[in-house]
């Protein structure tokens, strides 16, 4: 099952950010480079705050092997609707 990174909205993480139980899979998501359990954890990332510097820089996909061959910066705005599907969970503390 393929889970969508709350950041960006990419729909092809395959390990969704937290587990059922809290804790971090330090899964990457190749689009916006977030990693779930280090990039909000140890450098304090918020999603809001990546997302933001993300879509500023110019929504760059980072892993490019991943890269859909049609990316573009509107194609990167469109993908912010799956944002909507997301279900969090909620990180343990």
């Amino acid at each position: 099952m393929l889970c969508i990174c709350p950041v960006c909205g990419y729909d092809n993480l395959e390990q969704p950010p937290f587990s059922s139980s809290g804790f971090p899979t330090y899964e990457t998501c190749s689009c916006c480079g977030f990693e779930f359990g280090f990039t909000d954890e140890s450098e304090k990332w918020t999603y809001e705050a990546y997302r933001e510097r993300w879509i500023q820089e110019g929504c760059f996909f980072k892993y490019a092997p991943d890269r859909p061959k049609n990316w573009s910066v509107e194609q990167a705005m469109l993908q912010l609707h799956n944002l909507e599907r997301v279900k969090h969970f909620v990180p343990r503390k």
